[in-house]
């Protein structure tokens, strides 16, 4: 570890960071809270108003692994992409982990640049952006979620515009937007969609994706919408209530 200062902490060059059971606090920086350029694992550590004035509220992490595990992470910002954590091009594991009332511009929780992500057995509540991508923004990376709870009374919930695969998620949006927006290649299976809006739940823009064994709940609108002739979008075994 390179550099520490209050409510920051900063390791670059291939460095080893490991924090377990730490509590942080109101950690404003110029550019992020924490920034690993390594290995990092955050292990039941709870975050609260970490701010940013560029991307990553709480954490920007590049050329490594980045492992959270547990802990909760609430009232983070950034002015920029990635509330919470902003991942350039490296690895990212997000387990177990609670994410709430967090903002940014685009990726209100969670902002994925050409890496790659799993995002496992995680609660998402109310995060915003301003943009797109109110819990998950996926920039041209490779992208897995399983079996996490969202929830948001924002406008949207997430976007990708790289390969996706979801299974077993729980999405309910209260607020008038849209739940998904894909803009690449996804494969959505045994999904649980509750929206309030008009809007579709799932709008194509690009791509290609493999949407089934799912169930769309309360849904005023066609469950799936595509934009432009480019786009396709294969459907079986969905049931509409």
């Amino acid at each position: 570890m390179d550099l520490i200062i209050p409510g920051v902490i900063y390791a670059e060059n291939g460095s080893v960071v490991r924090m377990q059971s730490f509590t942080i606090t109101g950690g404003k920086a110029t550019q992020v809270c924490l920034y690993v350029s390594g290995t990092l694992m955050v292990i039941s550590t709870n975050v609260t108003t970490c701010s940013s004035s560029g991307n990553g509220g709480m954490l920007y992490s590049e050329g490594g692994i980045t492992t959270l595990q547990g802990g909760t992470i609430s009232l983070s910002s950034a002015q920029g992409y990635g509330g919470v954590v902003y991942s350039n091009g490296n690895t990212v594991k997000i387990n177990s982990a609670v994410m709430t009332n967090n903002v940014a511009n685009s990726g209100g929780a969670v902002y994925i640049h050409q890496g790659n992500a799993m995002l496992s057995s995680c609660i998402f509540l109310n995060n915003n952006a301003s943009m797109q991508g109110g819990s998950v923004y996926n920039s041209a990376g490779s992208v897995i979620v399983l079996i996490s709870v969202f929830n948001s009374t924002g406008s949207d919930v997430l976007f990708s515009s790289g390969s996706l695969i979801q299974s077993g998620n729980t999405f309910t949006l209260s607020g008038q937007g849209t739940i998904e927006t894909i803009n690449g290649a996804s494969i959505v299976s045994n999904e649980r969609y509750t929206q309030a809006s008009s809007q579709p739940v799932i709008r194509m823009t690009q791509g290609g994706a493999i949407v089934r064994d799912s169930s769309f709940t309360n849904t005023a609108n066609l469950q799936t919408t595509l934009s432009d002739g480019s786009s396709t979008m294969i459907t079986s075994n969905l049931t509409l209530n």
